[in-house]
């Protein structure tokens, strides 16, 4: 669902962005709503790591394990493949998913009443590239700025 928002808010920024008088931001629009669109997508990332560890751990228990360790390996089964859906879910998408169904000149398909987004000319490559710095290095910014404020 957070997936489907952050898709959405891309294209209707873009969309929104490229409409303004300023021609400055009408021609850097897709790229603006792009990286607006990853740094809300790690907002989204950090909140739902936290719901998915308290998921894990709930489910974990559920399964009312025989010995500590069962119960550890289960737990870190899930955590890893929640985490791991949370994290590459959108890089996935602009890998391989991206541009695949904008259809054609006159018959363009839509998600919700907005036409699909597509790749620039020379590909996603760039706003992939994007994506996974904005994640990555967002996510140690904010994890070593926590440690230091909260020892």
């Amino acid at each position: 669902m957070c997936l489907v928002s952050i898709i959405l808010y891309r294209a209707i920024m873009a969309i929104l962005m490229s409409r303004l008088d300023n021609t400055l931001l009408a021609a850097w629009a897709s790229r603006i709503a792009s990286f607006t669109g990853s740094v809300v997508n790690l907002i989204f990332i950090l909140i739902l790591s936290k719901i998915y560890v308290a998921l894990a751990h709930i489910l974990t228990r559920w399964e009312m394990h025989r010995t500590q360790t069962k119960f550890e390996d289960a737990f870190t089964l899930k955590v890893f493949i929640f985490q791991f859906v949370n994290f590459y879910s959108s890089p996935i998408y602009i890998a391989f998913f991206k541009g695949r169904f904008v259809g054609y000149p006159g018959n363009y398909h839509t998600l919700f009443g907005v036409r699909n987004e597509e790749c620039a000319a020379g590909g996603c490559l760039i706003e992939l590239a994007q994506e996974l710095l904005v994640i990555m290095v967002g996510k140690q910014i904010i994890n070593n700025v926590q440690e230091i404020l909260v020892p």
